[in-house]
C-alpha cells in the first residue's frame, strides 16, 4: 500500500512538474502571422488572432518557435506575444486576476479600418464621442493607408532595418 501511494504521489509532482515547465505565450495583437522561419519574411503558415494560447518549443533571440492546440508548428516575434502567468497562489477561486483569452480577444476588437476584419463602428464612435476634445483627422487617414509586402521590404532593405542589416 505504501509503495501505491508513494508512487501516486510521485506521479503527482512529476505531473506538475511537467505542467509548470511547459511554457505558454498568448497572442496580444489583434492579427498576426505564425511564420516558416524565424524572419518577418518568412512564409506565413497561419494566421493568429488575440487571445490565443501557443505552447512554446524553442527560443532563438527574439523569435519563438511554438505550436498551436491544432498541432501547427511555427515562429512568433516576441513582439506579438506575452507569456501566460499563472498565479500558483491563488488559491481563492472567487478572485479573477487576470483577463481570459477571450477577454483579451475581445479587447482587440472594434478599432481599425473599416470593413477590416474586427472592426466595429459603434466601438469607434462611442469612443470618438466621449472624447471630442481628441482630433481623429489623422488617426482616420493613416487606417487608410495601404503597404503591400514587396513596398514594406524594399523599405527595410533601403534602410538596412531589421533582418535586412540592423536589429533583430
Amino acid at each position: 500500500m505504501k509503495n501505491k501511494t508513494a508512487a501516486f504521489i510521485l506521479g503527482g509532482v512529476l505531473l506538475a512538474a511537467a505542467l509548470f515547465a511547459a511554457e505558454t505565450y498568448i497572442v496580444k495583437v489583434r492579427t498576426t502571422a505564425l511564420r516558416s522561419g524565424p524572419k518577418f519574411f518568412a512564409s506565413q503558415v497561419l494566421s493568429l488572432n488575440a487571445g490565443e494560447a501557443l505552447l512554446l518549443l524553442k527560443k532563438e533571440e527574439d523569435w519563438l518557435q511554438v505550436k498551436t492546440p491544432a498541432g501547427k508548428v511555427g515562429w512568433i516575434h516576441l513582439s506579438a506575444v506575452e507569456p501566460r502567468k499563472v498565479d500558483i497562489l491563488a488559491w481563492d477561486t472567487t478572485a479573477r486576476k487576470q483577463a481570459t483569452g477571450s477577454e483579451v480577444a475581445l479587447a482587440a476588437k472594434g478599432f481599425g479600418r473599416p470593413g477590416a476584419k474586427g472592426f466595429n463602428k459603434n466601438v469607434e464612435d462611442g469612443y470618438k464621442t466621449r472624447n471630442k476634445n481628441i482630433s481623429f483627422v489623422w488617426v482616420d487617414k493613416m487606417s487608410l493607408l495601404s503597404v503591400n509586402r514587396s513596398q514594406l521590404e524594399t523599405f527595410l532593405k533601403q534602410g538596412r532595418l531589421g533582418e535586412f542589416g540592423g536589429a533583430r
